[in-house]
């Protein structure tokens, strides 16, 4: 009982584990600000 018990448990954590990383990897990513004029003058400063 408790290797069944123990083997289910581990299934579930490696499936939640697998359903995280497949909704990260599918998320859209967050849009990128562009750098405004002053953030460029810091650059070449």
């Amino acid at each position: 009982m408790g290797i069944l018990g123990g083997f289910g448990l581990t299934l579930t954590v490696f499936a939640s584990g697998l359903a995280f990383a497949t909704w990260l990897l599918a998320a859209k990513p967050v849009g990128t600000v562009s750098p405004s004029q002053s953030v460029a003058e810091l650059w070449t400063r």
